[in-house]
């Protein structure tokens, strides 16, 4: 049971009395835009406040910053991000020598509880999770990316914690312990999903597409969005190619969300000591309208995500170690409002003022 008080909602129980005053004191319009409902434990009746599936989501908890220091110590870099089951995701990189690996971390505590080390060294720029068919897609070489059964993964890390007392998923010798509870091919589901032009730079799964973008450097690069099946009989994923776009030069991490009736794409840009940007479109059936630019005062910006609840979360390869978290409403707002050309103004006064780096106009 929840009520408004002082903008702020706060779980409660409601008595007879309760229901009284609030009918006697209605809420105002923008408090009814927050609430879906008041529900009685005392089962006399319900009150529904209306406000639009976006405008809910504008009051859902509003998740913490994590610390992954883990990282960085290791001599890897942080790359994509998502949020699973109470836990930040996050991928990351060293080199072509070293296998990448999965980070998990509490997303209400930030306790670091462990790792995969994956059986590539992609690059592993993004990462998105289908909520529906439970699938990881993580983006791997020459192209491709890679889809995981997550359940299955899962399982294997309780199965590794409490019976080899590790919090690390080696998917590179799980076939040759002694024990024959999971194999790789567990894990991994037989997939053909591959870029048409260029490497995989990011991925991310909404509404029963894959969106993948590449990375091209200091020109624009493209994303392409795939219908997705899954047959679960046989453990397939397929991907048909439904449109393409362009997206800016330097495009590091991508996301897509719903928000006030409209379907957005968010693309994050960095590189070097360069200050980082997010630049956002609305997206439409087949063309990209440009909304705006927010520049991001932090060197590094990668991957982005933005879960049921609203929250848009980054995390940077550089620089910062920690995930930077705003509200879906908020951050649509900040962008909507600011140009090319003010973002670029906002860089050169950040450089200014000693935060340090360059901004780069990259929507032209």
């Amino acid at each position: 049971n929840y009520i408004i008080r002082g903008g702020k909602m706060d779980k409660i129980k409601l008595s007879k009395a309760d229901l009284s005053a609030l009918k006697s004191s209605p809420p105002t319009q923008s408090e009814k835009a927050s609430v879906t409902s008041v529900s009685l434990d005392a089962g006399i009746e319900e009150v529904n406040l209306e406000g639009t599936t976006s405008e809910k989501k504008e009051l859902e908890q509003q998740i913490d910053s994590i610390n992954y220091s883990e990282i960085k110590e290791a001599g890897y870099k942080a790359q994509g991000v998502t949020v699973i089951d109470g836990e930040v995701v996050i991928t990351a990189h060293k080199g072509t020598t070293d296998y990448s690996r999965i980070y998990f971390y509490d997303l209400e505590t930030g306790e670091y509880n462990g790792m995969i080390l994956l059986n590539n060294t992609a690059h592993v720029g993004g990462m998105s999770y289908d909520q529906v068919n439970h699938i990881l897609y993580v983006t791997g070489e020459e192209g491709k990316v890679n889809a995981y059964e997550y359940d299955e993964i899962t399982a294997a890390r309780k199965y590794f914690k409490n019976k080899k007392n590790t919090n690390v998923l080696d998917f590179n010798v799980v076939d040759m312990l002694s024990n024959d509870s999971y194999k790789i091919s567990d894990f991994v589901l037989d997939s053909e999903i591959q870029i048409s032009s260029g490497s995989a730079a990011s991925t991310y799964f909404y509404d029963g597409a894959l969106y993948i973008s590449n990375f091209k450097g200091t020109k624009n690069g493209a994303l392409e969005k795939y219908r997705i099946t899954y047959n679960k009989r046989t453990r397939k994923v397929s991907a048909v190619l439904d449109q393409n776009y362009e997206v800016p030069a330097l495009t590091q991490g991508i996301a897509v969300t719903d928000y006030k009736g409209e379907r957005y794409l968010i693309t994050t840009q960095s590189i070097g000591i360069a200050l980082s940007t997010v630049t956002m479109y609305r997206l439409k059936e087949d063309s990209l309208e440009f909304v705006g630019v927010k520049p991001i005062f932090q060197i590094g910006l990668e991957g982005i995500d933005v879960d049921e609840n609203g929250n848009v979360i980054a995390c940077y390869e550089t620089g910062a170690q920690e995930t930077d978290v705003w509200k879906i409403g908020e951050f649509i707002e900040d962008v909507s409002h600011i140009t090319p050309s003010e973002a670029q103004l906002l860089g050169t006064s950040a450089l200014s003022r000693g935060l340090g780096g360059i901004w780069y106009d990259l929507t032209h």
